[in-house]
């Protein structure tokens, strides 16, 4: 049910505090950004009001830049239009976790996935237009939404893609892994839905050395009712890259060039083409989150004192935001703008630094 009184709201969901204002980029296009060389002197704080800590488990940006949507664990769904701060919509959901909840592109649509299966929400009502049953945190690792919000990615004992708002069960394609003690922790697409890439946890059984290795397979968007593909044997891949530790999240840029994988230590950056490879040791990460911006040419990372942004591909530090951990990370559309939300229920917004 929408609550449209602000007030009610309020005393419900959020408590505002603006800290300072923004430095006036929230529409330009990002060439003409006002951004600033120190944004931690330019911050604003949307705190969330309840009696019991709540963790950002989602954000981002509307389409149009103008306002906010916020999910919290307790299951708090809230929309607020940054220029005036007013609250334009509050849903009440299921609890939500991190790392296992996603927002489509148009922000019309939520995924979320918990104890009770997994859901798929309309935003703009609360209705939930899928369900499934089925019991999932236990095996399920990671979930993807594509950009156009047609098309999940369950990463579990295998990758399972099916279209999130069709009630016809989990109908579409699946990926059987059989290897020697492969899993998949991590899946993402790409900003054209028409690639797949997934992380898996790869164990030796006789040194119980684990490691990761990062795959990517094309999608071509078609629907096979029961048809998997089984992984026998030796595969040659479109892309594969071995990494020493086991990848929490994955990422790919807008321009389709970049792939980021973030580890509990260190983040590593790779093309498609295999030609260009960084890898940077970082503070250690519970939630693993990141994010690219728009033009490609930052990755904002989440770490356990906060968050940090590097400069695309060199990895050089340009922001190092000391805090509570980030658990969720966006970009405004037009790249002036990074918010992140932390384990306390703040969500932070600054001009993003430059490259």
């Amino acid at each position: 049910m929408i609550k449209d009184s602000i007030t009610h709201f309020l005393r419900r969901v959020l408590a505002l505090a603006l800290v300072l204002a923004f430095a006036g980029c929230r529409s330009a296009p990002n060439t003409a950004c006002v951004q600033s060389t120190t944004p931690t002197n330019s911050v604003e704080q949307i705190t969330h009001a309840t009696n019991n800590q709540s963790l950002v488990a989602t954000l981002g940006f509307s389409a149009n830049g103008q306002s906010m949507l916020i999910g919290y664990t307790d299951g708090e769904f809230v929309e607020v239009e940054l220029a005036n701060r007013s609250v334009m919509r509050s849903l009440k959901l299921t609890q939500l976790t991190p790392g296992l909840t996603r927002l489509s592109e148009n922000r019309n649509l939520l995924i979320t996935a918990g104890d009770n299966g997994i859901k798929a929400w309309d935003t703009a009502t609360g209705d939930v237009l899928h369900e499934s049953k089925e019991k999932t945190k236990i095996y399920l690792n990671d979930i993807a939404l594509s950009n156009d919000g047609n098309w999940l990615i369950e990463g579990t004992n295998g990758l399972n893609i099916y279209s999130p708002t069709e009630n016809k069960g989990r109908s579409g394609y699946g990926i059987s892994i059989i290897g020697y003690s492969l899993s998949p922790r991590a899946v993402a697409f790409n900003s054209t839905g028409t690639r797949v890439i997934y992380a898996l946890q790869e164990m030796n059984l006789d040194t119980h050395k684990v490691r990761g290795k990062i795959r990517m397979l094309n999608w071509d968007g078609r629907v096979l009712e029961g048809a998997y593909r089984f992984e026998l044997g030796e595969i040659k891949f479109p892309f594969e890259r071995v990494t020493d530790q086991v990848p929490l999240r994955l990422t790919i840029d807008p321009s389709d060039q970049w792939v980021a994988a973030r580890t509990l230590s260190a983040i590593e950056l790779d093309t498609f083409a295999l030609s260009q490879h960084a890898t940077l040791n970082i503070p250690s990460t519970s939630f693993g989150s990141l994010a690219f911006n728009p033009p490609s040419t930052l990755l904002a990372v989440g770490i356990q004192q906060g968050l940090r942004v590097y400069s695309v591909p060199d990895l050089n530090e340009v922001l190092d935001q000391n805090g509570p951990e980030a658990s969720a990370i966006a970009f405004s559309p037009d790249g002036c703008l990074l918010a992140w939300g932390d384990v306390e229920g703040t969500v932070h917004i600054i001009n993003a630094p430059k490259p």
